[in-house]
């Protein structure tokens, strides 16, 4: 309320070219603190804006109350504050360092008693309207004229600046010839109930007032309205101090609050008032435009206008001081006489502005706000309409005859009193005009045509009125013609009874308006679905197959899977009840399956789940049986070798070695394990890059890229379809990630034994290089399905209500919680997920970490330990000084696969990977960690190209939104991006992938070419007597160069 005016006049001050004060010019700025509305924070409040900001002036909050603490610290602090918040005399008596731009309290209410006498007076001077109305019916007239009537009733909220308002009332209203009751003003509460306003205001109708004097703020003023209402009281005048032209009470009266009218109210300053400030050179109506330029059409209240004054004071006086020292300007403010379009600001010896009264303002019946009297000698806007109708006369107006005391709504743009032939009575029945008759006087005495017919306007027609012609109607008998329909729209037949009888064309569908009428729509273009006929509705349209929505008051509409066979689940139609789905399909896209059924991305269909037994017979036991084995070798195979007799085990352990010598030296040659982990990373992105940032990418895309979908490993789905597992959601997420956990375990485990058995140094490191292998292939996978737990895509699902809900991506039969609604399921999602992370995607990277910086001297120094040699899959393939740059890369591949899902909208989304991606390359580029330049170069590409498939997903979300906003328009398509169709963007990405295959191979065969012979000596054959060296030698796994090399 009184920031934003500080707000503008900063603007304005800076346009005008600041403050001239001592050859300088001064700029403003303004530092705010709020005081909690607390008398006890508001001194703290007040002491740190100033202190903070180093302020040489200040402002107070609104208040009487707050503003005498205010005023003490400023004071406190030598600083001069001035106060468009507060009319108590005692907050301005205290120091002399601050300045108000109220009137006193005791003011309030004298010129609106002043205006009442004087309305009083001009109708007790109208002989002819006292003899025509001396009966008791008409207000104000009992007998002995109507000043004469007048007692005045005052009722105030405990409030320091309304008890100084109702002390003075008395006073004020004996000096205007109006009399006031015995009782004294009775004291509401800040916020009363209007069961409690209605107890206190009785007392004052039982004692007599006819005038009732409220020293209120507006929500206790809004409650007494309501009880005068309720007690069906109507005084001859309401005299409501701080109410009538606050923004708020305005606008409810303008949006046909219509209680509020004919209520007086003083006020400083109204945005009709013809006045222009010499300092701002601003006119009233001038400030009050730029109020709402700046804050959306709000209208502002005198405060505002106030505030504005104030800090126009200030500045003329630091002009006229021409500095800004605190005495300097303070004698200026004393001696000041500024008129501005706020009214003069000259302030009094207790340095409070001088007034010769405040305006009387009043809301006329269905008019805007108007100034009534002025003490000042300002012209006026209006007439006072005094003495106020009986509420039975105004409910009349307003409602209509036929409502009742408990009557209720709101004032209608265009509501005629009595049908506008006639008016209402003091008892709020209609008095008819000759020619009309009825109770709202609406019939004509002479023929009316009923509904459905209107006056026909041929003279020459033999019947008075003819039916509604096609494309009108008419609902009720009168002399009115017949109301067109909607635009795009007609009748059937002639003679339509209502708004419904209308038809949108074909093509086009009704779609309803948030209108007072219930049957009140227009007509819109159909546009993704089909209107085969007239009359279609937003709940009648048609979808076409493949597509669906959530609800039929949407518009809009989703396309669904299509299967590898060219069909689809979603058949679409005009049903929304069973949800456009084909039979056992429902919910969103229709990919919700019954028990026993899961969803078929291929077949885009709901499919039986495989019977668990055979299921598991044939691959569950067929991989648990297999592992078992690698394991039992892994551990038991130096061990069965020691039982043979030494002669068998030297050429047992010679065949072993003669049997992994071929692939060992094609993976060396061709250095398999540093192109395979690239490698790996591109595909393993590329493959999840669709999902994750919510591409929609044409079949051929998705079949062509169906060759690299093993990286994403999905395990569990082996077995059975994930949504074949008889477990909640948060359960399945616990088992895809503890699963893979368990494996690197049992790996790490059989290590370990293996170890022991062998009774090595180190045991916990034998198992430590393969656990790195797998750790590297699982760990982005398994931190994906966690990071799908924040994975919701919305759906509107009521476009009256912009009103939309959100559904989990990874098991659409969840809806994820939003501001709106809570979600249990996705709530259990989410803790179970943010749990994981700390895990997966964040506890991997850690650990490789922290193993790195354990053996970090021994990798620096070149020195073989134990822990080096089996972390060589971490550090072996980079530069020593870069020996930390594979947990680097993790986060990396975490970052574009996983922690961008935390960004809830895809498109930006797609823009954070974008920057993530770049800027890896960028460092990549800068620093070459690895050791050998061509794995530099892979690497540079792999980056590249995930970072050109990231562009390429943000150019195709881009062109989807253009092109259906432009209705799949193929030549504005063709003028915007130059082509209209993305068929040369996706047979780019697919080149991108597979062009990065044959870069992998090509780099593979010129190392291999460049390395023949280094390959060949390092794998040649093994004597007898190599075999005579550790058996732990020929069993450890040839990945890695330095476990072949280990002797015992």
């Amino acid at each position: 309320m009184l920031t934003r005016p500080l707000l503008i006049f900063a603007d304005w001050l800076h346009k005008r070219g600041g403050l001239r004060a001592g050859g300088k010019r001064y700029g403003v700025r303004f530092s705010w603190v709020g005081d909690g509305s607390s008398a006890v924070q508001v001194a703290n409040a007040t002491a740190r804006a100033m202190r903070n900001a180093r302020a040489r002036f200040a402002f107070s909050g609104y208040s009487s109350g707050l503003t005498w603490f205010a005023a003490q610290q400023s004071a406190a602090d030598g600083l001069l504050m001035l106060s468009a918040g507060s009319a108590a005399t005692t907050v301005f008596a205290q120091n002399n360092l601050t300045f108000g731009l109220y009137p006193p309290a005791s003011m309030y209410t004298a010129s609106g008693l002043e205006a009442i006498a004087a309305a009083a007076r001009a109708l007790d001077a109208r002989a002819d309207v006292r003899i025509a109305h001396s009966s008791s019916l008409l207000p104000c007239f009992g007998g002995v004229g109507c000043l004469a009537s007048l007692r005045a009733g005052f009722v105030q909220v405990d409030n320091l600046f309304t008890r100084d308002q109702c002390a003075a009332s008395p006073a004020w209203a004996r000096r205007h010839g109006i009399s006031s009751v015995s009782l004294p003003p009775v004291t509401l509460r800040m916020v009363p109930s209007v069961e409690e306003a209605t107890t206190l205001l009785q007392q004052l109708r039982s004692a007599g007032a006819t005038v009732l004097v409220g020293c209120t703020y507006h929500t206790a003023a809004v409650v007494i309205i309501a009880a005068l209402e309720r007690m069906n009281w109507s005084p001859y005048a309401v005299l409501l101090s701080e109410t009538i032209d606050k923004a708020s009470f305005i606008s409810r009266v303008a949006a046909g609050w219509w209680q509020g009218e004919y209520v007086l109210g003083p006020t400083q300053w109204t945005s009709s008032l013809p006045t222009t400030g010499t300092f701002s050179r601003l006119s009233s109506s001038e400030f009050a435009d730029m109020f709402r330029a700046r804050f959306d059409g709000a209208e502002v209240s005198y405060n505002g206008a106030a505030q504005f004054a104030a800090a126009c004071a200030l500045g003329a006086a630091i002009e006229a001081a021409d500095s800004v020292e605190t005495a300097a300007v303070r004698a200026q403010l004393e001696r000041l006489t500024l008129d501005e379009f706020y009214g003069r600001i000259a302030f009094g010896a207790e340095h409070q502005i001088s007034s010769a009264g405040l305006l009387v303002a009043q809301h006329p019946p269905g008019e805007p706000l108007k100034v009534v009297h002025s003490p000042t000698g300002l012209p006026t806007t209006g007439e006072l309409l005094f003495p106020s109708p009986p509420w039975a006369q105004r409910r009349c107006r307003v409602l209509g005859p036929a409502a009742n005391a408990s009557a209720s709504g709101q004032r209608s743009a265009g509501s005629l009193e009595c049908s506008g032939h006639g008016s209402c009575s003091l008892e709020g029945a209609c008095l008819c005009d000759a020619g009309y008759g009825g109770i709202a006087c609406a019939r004509s005495l002479l023929q009316a045509c009923g509904t459905g017919h209107e006056p026909d306007p041929d003279p020459f027609a033999t019947e008075h009125c003819r039916a509604c012609r096609h494309g009108t109607w008419k609902s009720e008998a009168s002399f009115e013609p017949c109301e067109p329909c909607p635009a795009r729209s007609s009748t059937m037949l002639l003679g339509a009874t209502a708004r419904s009888k209308c038809e949108c064309f074909v093509g086009f569908y009704a779609e309803p308006l948030p209108s007072s009428s219930a049957d009140a729509f227009h007509c819109r273009v159909c546009t993704g679905f089909q209107c085969p006929s007239a009359g279609t509705t937003l709940a009648t349209i048609s979808l076409g197959p493949g597509t669906w929505r959530s609800s039929a008051r949407t518009t809009s509409i989703v396309s669904c899977r299509g299967g590898a066979n060219g069909t689809s689940p979603c058949l679409g139609g005009v049903s929304a009840e069973r949800g456009y789905c084909a039979g056992g399909h429902s919910g969103t896209r229709c990919e919700v399956c019954g028990p026993g059924d899961y969803f078929s991305e291929h077949l885009a269909a709901c499919t039986a789940c495989p019977a668990a037994r055979s299921t598991t017979s044939a691959l569950g036991w067929l991989s648990l049986i297999g592992m078992a084995m690698a394991l039992s070798y892994f551990i038991l195979y130096p061990s069965l070798v020691r039982l043979l007799p030494t002669e068998q085990a030297i050429t047992f352990a010679s065949a072993t070695v003669a049997l992994y010598r071929r692939p060992y030296a094609v993976y060396k040659a061709f250095d398999l394990k540093i192109k395979f982990k690239i490698g790996f990373s591109f595909y393993q992105a590329a493959v999840i890059f669709p999902s994750a940032y919510r591409v929609v990418l044409p079949e051929r895309y998705t079949q062509t890229m169906s060759v690299f979908s093993w990286t994403k490993l999905d395990g569990l789905t082996l077995l059975l379809p994930t949504a074949c597992y008889p477990a909640r959601l948060a359960s399945r997420l616990l088992r895809e990630a503890l699963l893979p956990l368990a494996l690197l375990a049992a790996v790490l485990l059989c290590g370990y034994l293996r170890g022991r058995m062998q009774r090595l140094s180190a045991p916990l490191t034998i198992g430590l290089p393969e656990t790195l292998w797998l750790s590297f292939v699982l760990v982005p996978v398994v931190s994906a399905a966690i990071f799908r737990a924040w994975d919701c895509t919305a759906f509107p699902y009521d476009d009256a209500a912009d009103a939309v809900q959100f559904q989990l991506r990874a098991d659409l039969a969840v809806r994820c919680s939003d501001p709106t609604y809570r979600s249990d399921a996705h709530e259990e999602v989410v803790r179970q997920a943010t749990a994981l992370l700390l895990l997966w995607p964040i506890g991997f990277p850690t650990l490789f970490t922290l193993l790195l910086l354990r053996c970090r001297g021994d990798i620096l120094n070149g020195r073989s330990t134990p822990l080096s040699r089996a972390t060589t899959f971490l550090h072996q393939d980079y530069k020593p000084k870069f020996f930390f740059w594979e947990p680097v890369e993790m986060v990396r591949r975490l970052s574009i696969t996983g922690f961008v899902l935390l960004v809830e909208d895809a498109q930006h989304r797609l823009y954070l990977a974008v920057m993530l991606s770049a800027s890896f390359s960028i460092m990549l580029a800068y620093v070459r960690p690895y050791a050998k330049p061509i794995n530099n170069l892979l690497a540079l590409g792999a980056h590249l190209s995930i970072t050109s498939t990231l562009v390429a997903g943000t150019f195709l979300r881009l062109f989807a939104g253009v092109e259906k906003g432009l209705d799949g328009d193929r030549q504005q398509l063709e003028r915007i991006f130059g082509f209209d169709a993305t068929t040369s963007v996706i047979n780019t990405l697919v080149g991108f992938n597979f062009g990065f295959l044959a870069l992998l191979v090509l780099a593979s065969v010129y190392q291999a070419a460049h390395s023949a012979s280094a390959a060949q000596e390092d794998h040649v054959g093994r004597s007898k007597e190599t075999g005579r060296r550790s058996l732990a030698d020929v069993d450890r796994p040839l990945m890695e160069e330095a476990n072949v090399s280990e002797t015992e």
